[in-house]
């Protein structure tokens, strides 16, 4: 039965092999040419996809929202640093980010924060914006 869906596919086209469009050697691309800071990222998100189909809904959902608030955390320092260095391309109520003479830390990146929020859930921008 296997033989005859793997001879269908093979005539159609459609290799049955292990190599996919997620496996790096299989489009001719070195291990070296792929790799970022050590890390496969086709790998690793065919590792991660792997794992998601076989955990709970749960186990995937706060999965999901770690790597969401981890993102948009880092994005928020982001966010700030080019704030600090030029103010006048992020705006909050209408003055540039960081004039306020009350300006901490904590409320910088609060606005930093939020911007970076409603850029990753596409809310649509509100009282801060680039």
């Amino acid at each position: 039965n296997s033989s005859w869906v793997s001879t269908s596919l093979h005539m159609i086209g459609i290799s049955t092999g292990n190599a996919g469009i997620y496996d790096d050697a299989a489009n001719g691309a070195s291990d070296e040419e792929c790799k970022c800071c050590g890390i496969a990222p086709n790998q690793t998100v065919t590792q991660y996809l792997r794992w998601s189909f076989r955990q709970s809904f749960v186990a995937v959902f706060f999965s999901a929202a770690v790597g969401f608030f981890g993102f948009t955390i880092l994005f928020a320092f982001l966010m700030m640093a080019a704030g600090v260095r030029h103010p006048e391309c992020l705006h909050v109520n209408g003055e540039d980010f960081g004039e306020g003479a009350d300006s901490t830390f904590a409320e910088r990146f609060a606005d930093a924060y939020s911007l970076s929020w409603t850029t990753f859930s596409t809310v649509g921008y509100g009282l801060v914006y680039p």
